[in-house]
């Protein structure tokens, strides 16, 4: 079954980039064992510092209280990226204490945002997105994030390639 993310534009690049984004989460989750759910979140922020949701959809499996939340965590990360231009990742002004986890990263005019996994791999599964998009070079990329967290975007990258 062909997955259709709802779009608040009519660009058909958009479109495309669309479709690799569902391809690349879709992946991802059927990798997964213990969490099988999450919500993705593509702000446009070309010629708009504070950007426009363009994508904002839900995957996978998910119970109304886990959706709720990765609802809005997905939003939030990528809301409070647009407002920090100096910043790559929603990493760089993580707080705890304040529920503000990484799991955003800005690439080619977007910010590409999921929650639902662990943060290392929203991060991951974020940048994996932005470089299987064409969005993100790979040395941009490893320039950007942990060790870490660069093993695991590879890890998916690599995995997508042999689909």
């Amino acid at each position: 079954m062909e997955r259709k993310a709802v779009m608040n534009n009519n660009d058909s690049a958009l479109h495309q980039l669309a479709a690799s984004i569902c391809g690349v989460v879709e992946e991802r989750l059927g990798e997964r064992r213990e969490r099988k759910g999450g919500w993705f979140c593509l702000l446009d922020v070309r010629g708009n510092p504070t950007g426009v949701i363009i994508i904002h959809e839900p995957f996978g499996d998910l119970t109304p209280e886990k959706s709720s939340a990765y609802c809005l965590f997905s939003r939030e990360k990528a809301i409070r990226l647009s407002a920090h231009p100096e910043h790559s990742t929603s990493r760089e002004s993580r707080d705890e204490h304040a529920e503000r986890y990484g799991g955003a990263v800005r690439a080619g005019g977007f910010i590409f945002s999921f929650s639902g996994l662990s943060e290392e791999e929203d991060e991951a599964l974020a940048l994996a997105v932005a470089y299987r998009c064409g969005l993100l070079p790979r040395g941009t990329l490893m320039g950007m994030t942990t060790e870490g967290i660069f093993r695991i975007a590879m890890k998916i990258i690599r995995a997508g390639e042999h689909t």
